[in-house]
């Protein structure tokens, strides 16, 4: 009664050719007898396959289950190696690296035949923390065969209810792009017709009725389908009519006692677990109500409805799989399983902790580090702003690691609050006691040992109780550290956990116990007293913003509720935070509860004014953190000036010595980005501007009378030194430009110009120069020619002065090409800025000129977050808005353009002159982009353009 398909013939020759595959389809579609007979036609040309089921790798540690696999792995190819002694001998490499030297070193070894390796239930992987390695291991079996021909001997095939993007799923890592995916459809009318002869056979005459009606249910579902014709096969009936399958349809399936039936069972517990469930069963309501919805192979919410098995494609639109599945997953079933209370703050998380499992939880590297970090039994902390998502990231780890084995305590030390040292330690040891359920009489212990003093009393306490009553690993969340830093004891409380970690090298049951410390500090607070050795333990872990790949479950909540706007408005809240954990959440969540289902982008950008920018949004929690961290700080007028250069665009190259710098990144303002620091998003640049740094800015009255006292005395020297001044100044700069014209070495030239561009003034002569009096060709040369390694400052310096006016021909691009070779070889964070938004910046221009305009925008949004007064890149991507019919972004941007650089004037006007769009728009909102309408002809003197 097998089925055959062109799944069959596909994946065969695909195997017989060396390919790389996977089946990944909902359950009960065949892939195991698809599996078992590709093997056996393979063996019968030569080749040796294995075919391994992970549901039998029952151990969830990462040691023992690879041990398992090579344990299959040898059975299966029969190897004359012992798999438990080649592993243990080589105990001192990693379980990735042993695996992968397996199959190069014993498994390729011993076989010189084609090899085939099977790998069945991968679903049953996804869940085990390791499981990114594994997947990441068999793609790189496939990339090895560039280097090793030995390589090209071996392939996987992959098999299980998944979908690719599953495999790898930190997006911080190159995703599962390998090999083929052979899709399993469901039976034919005339592929299937091996069952209408059997039913033939048994009931002559009435087989193709018989069969045609059981298709009618099934639609050629194989499981459903191979199980009513075994039901009709297996009975006493000699006639078989229409209501006689149905009342078997009926039996099987759609009655109340059918409900556990096991496939009807598996979609049922599928949706019910899944996070997206709510997502699911709203795309599902609509394909069941027969909306037309084109399949998208990049949905996750689609993907994750077909792995149900509810929905199938049919010729590219969703469709209900079959007529059992329609009666059984109703309307009715629809509204029981729905989520009682659905709306959007359901989805999106502002403020508090995140849910692991929700499914706008974003997963960043952080959480793999930590993990990892966490079960090694090493000491960590997260010192990071505000609503960066720290205690969200916590959770999770600690359920990862109790999953795992490892018994977690989490402490809030907001719980404790201020209080006298004695309190405060036994409050302390009371939430340990909590939540480590450990069976003592806490108080009585206290008094006991109340003689050591409240630190060693803890001390012991992690010794004599924690470690006594705990056999296994056990790892101390301690959260909020920073509410701790004014108490006059909180040194010797971090120098106590300290003390724990250095009591490993006596005791080695310390081993065991691990703290990892959350809040908003640097490590250097921790222990504040210079005398005493400092916090020095431990390993930091950088929580970063949301990067725009692992954004996409947010992107695809809102693509959810606006699915012809919700890409557009994600990425227009993208532009606003730049990825801000809290900011981006809230925007979203904002914009979810607008309702309307065709929401415009614009609206994003008046959610921004009201939620952040408005004199009502002062007082918004997190932009008020910000105020009052600038507020309180000791330091505030350092910490104000170090901003107000990072908000002018002057190069501040990362320092994490400096005080003031580590300060400005703890409240949240800035951050470092390839070595420099930049304002942390726009809305952070629109709320905290030079108004407000000036606002923000203390009086500085010693300073103010002696400027007075000294301002009568640079009066009466000012005229005479400033004459003398300028004169320098212009004989310095006649200098360079004479050195210049004197001579055609490239070091020279490039120190030249640097001179000039670093005088005040002489920018437009600098530019003169080499526009001036250089051919294109001694242009590029002189960037080819030049050494980087004697004039390197020079050149970064020259390139800043050069690139931002150079336009988008080929010409101008290649200056740019020329630029990069010797910014690569330039060792500072200045050249890798340079050179990271130049390359952005030309493949930019390259989207552009191919028609591609959103990508096209997302690098010139790349480019802008570098260095945000380029009037070239906001020149080009104000064309990309254009081209994108997004006028009122094109304007704004043309207005940046002119403010500045006011020589782009007939540049801009021609553009505006020659698109109605624009002129129209101008003419119409001229207030609001005042520089542009200074531009524009009134309709009153000049003809309206046209195209």
């Amino acid at each position: 009664s097998y089925v055959k398909r062109p799944a069959d013939d596909e994946l065969f020759q695909l195997a017989l050719q060396g390919r790389f595959c996977y089946v990944l389809t909902t359950r009960q579609m065949g892939k195991s007898s698809l599996m078992i007979r590709t093997a056996r036609r393979l063996e019968t040309h030569g080749v040796q396959t294995a075919i391994i089921d992970l549901t039998e790798m029952g151990a969830s540690e990462p040691d023992t289950w690879y041990l398992d696999l090579l344990t299959e792995l040898a059975d299966e190819l029969d190897l004359s190696v012992d798999p438990e002694a080649w592993w243990q001998e080589r105990a001192a490499l990693g379980y990735v690296r042993r695996f992968t030297n397996f199959l190069r070193d014993v498994v390729l070894a011993e076989i010189e035949d084609q090899i085939v390796i099977f790998i069945d239930e991968i679903d049953t992987t996804l869940r085990l923390p390791f499981s990114d390695d594994f997947f990441t291991a068999i793609r790189a079996t496939y990339n090895a065969r560039a280097k090793d021909p030995a390589f090209g001997r071996l392939s996987f095939i992959l098999i299980g209810v998944a979908s690719p993007s599953d495999l790898i799923k930190d997006h911080s890592r190159t995703p599962f792009n390998i090999g083929q995916g052979i899709k399993l459809v469901d039976f034919s009318r005339q592929g299937a017709s091996i069952l209408q002869d059997r039913l033939e056979a048994l009931y002559p005459g009435q087989g193709e009725a018989v069969f045609s009606r059981v298709y009618y249910w099934t639609g050629g579902h194989p499981y459903l389908t191979q199980k009513i014709c075994r039901a009709i096969s297996e009975s006493d009936e000699t006639v078989w009519s229409d209501e006689k399958i149905d009342r078997l349809i009926e039996r099987l399936f759609l009655s109340d006692e059918a409900r556990k039936e096991t496939n009807l069972q598996f979609v049922q517990d599928s949706m019910q677990s899944h996070p997206l469930k709510r997502h699911m069963l709203t795309l599902y309501q609509r394909i069941y109500r027969g909306d037309e919805v084109p399949e998208d192979e990049r949905s996750p919410v689609q993907n994750q409805l077909k792995l149900t098995g509810l929905v199938r494609s049919d010729n590219g639109l969703l469709k209900v799989r079959c007529e059992i599945y329609r009666r059984v997953f109703n309307q009715e079933w629809i509204k029981a399983n729905m989520p009682i209370e659905v709306d959007a703050s359901d989805f999106f998380v502002v403020g508090g902790t995140v849910r692991s499992d929700s499914p706008s939880y974003v997963k960043r590297p952080a959480d793999d580090e930590l993990f990892r970090l966490a079960m090694a039994g090493k000491y960590g902390y997260v010192l990071t702003p505000r609503q960066m998502g720290k205690s969200s990231l916590m959770v999770r780890t600690a359920r990862l690691l109790e999953q795992q084995g490892v018994r977690t305590a989490i402490i809030d030390l907001t719980r404790i609050g201020r209080a006298q040292v004695e309190q405060w330690y036994l409050n302390l040891l009371a939430d340990l006691t909590e939540s480590l359920k450990l069976p003592v009489n806490l108080e009585a212990w206290w008094q006991e040992n109340a003689p050591l003093g409240p630190v060693k009393s803890f001390i012991r306490f992690l010794h004599r109780v924690v470690l006594s009553e705990i056999s296994g690993q056990v790892v101390i969340f301690i959260d909020e550290i920073d509410t701790t830093l004014s108490l006059p004891f909180s040194d010797d409380f971090f120098a106590a956990i300290r003390a724990v970690y250095n009591a490993r090298a006596e005791d080695p049951e310390f081993n065991r116990l691990s703290f990892v410390l959350f809040g908003v500090a640097t490590p250097s607070d921790l222990i504040k007293d210079r005398t005493r050795a400092p916090f020095n333990i431990g390993q930091g872990i950088d929580l970063e913003d949301f990067n725009r790949e692992n954004t996409r479950s947010l992107e695809q909540g809102l693509k959810d509720i606006y699915p012809e706007h919700g890409d557009a408005i994600f990425n227009r809240i993208y532009d606003w935070t730049n990825g801000h954990p809290y900011l981006t959440q809230k925007l979203c969540l904002a914009a979810a509860e607008m309702g309307n289902g065709a929401a415009p982008v614009q609206q994003v950008d008046e959610l921004v004014q009201r939620l952040f920018l408005s004199d009502e949004a002062r007082k918004e929690s997190n932009l008020q953190f910000i105020q009052d961290s600038l507020q309180t700080n000791p330091r505030r007028r350092q910490l104000l000036r170090l901003y107000r250069e990072v908000y002018l665009g002057k190069t501040v190259p990362e320092d994490e010595r400096s005080v003031d710098q580590n300060q400005l990144k703890l409240i949240g303002l800035v951050k470092a980005e390839n070595g420099v620091l930049k304002i942390r998003n726009e809305i952070y640049r629109q709320a905290f501007n030079l108004d407000w740094i000036d606002a923000n800015m203390p009086v500085d009255w010693t300073r103010r009378i002696a400027i007075f006292s000294t301002v009568l005395v640079v009066l009466l020297i000012g005229l005479v030194g400033f004459s003398l001044f300028w004169q320098s100044q212009q004989d310095r700069a006649q200098t360079y430009i004479t050195q210049f014209r004197n001579t055609t070495d490239p070091n020279t030239r490039i120190s030249s110009l640097a001179g000039l561009f670093d005088l005040p003034g002489f920018s437009a002569q600098a530019q003169q120069l080499f526009f001036g009096e250089l051919t294109p060709e001694e242009r590029l040369n002189l960037f080819s020619q030049a050494d980087p390694r004697q004039v390197g400052p020079q050149l970064i310096t020259t390139v800043q002065g050069l690139y931002t006016v150079l336009e988008n021909n080929e010409r101008d691009n290649a200056l740019l090409q020329a630029m990069l070779p010797p910014l690569q070889m330039v060792d500072d964070p200045r050249a890798v800025n340079l050179q990271v938004g130049i390359e952005q910046w030309l493949e930019g221009r390259r989207f552009f000129d191919a028609g591609q305009y959103r990508q096209a925008l997302a690098s010139y949004n790349v480019v802008i977050r570098l260095n945000d007064r380029n009037p070239g890149v906001y020149f080009d991507r104000a064309l990309a808005y254009t081209a994108l019919d997004d006028i009122d972004n094109a304007l704004s941007d043309f207005e940046t353009v002119l403010m500045l650089d006011d020589t782009r004037r007939r540049r801009v006007e021609q553009v505006v002159l020659s698109n109605p769009d624009l002129y129209h728009a101008v003419i119409d909102r001229g207030t609001a982009v005042p520089a542009v309408a200074a531009l524009i002809p009134t309709p009153t003197n000049t003809p309206t353009p046209t195209s």
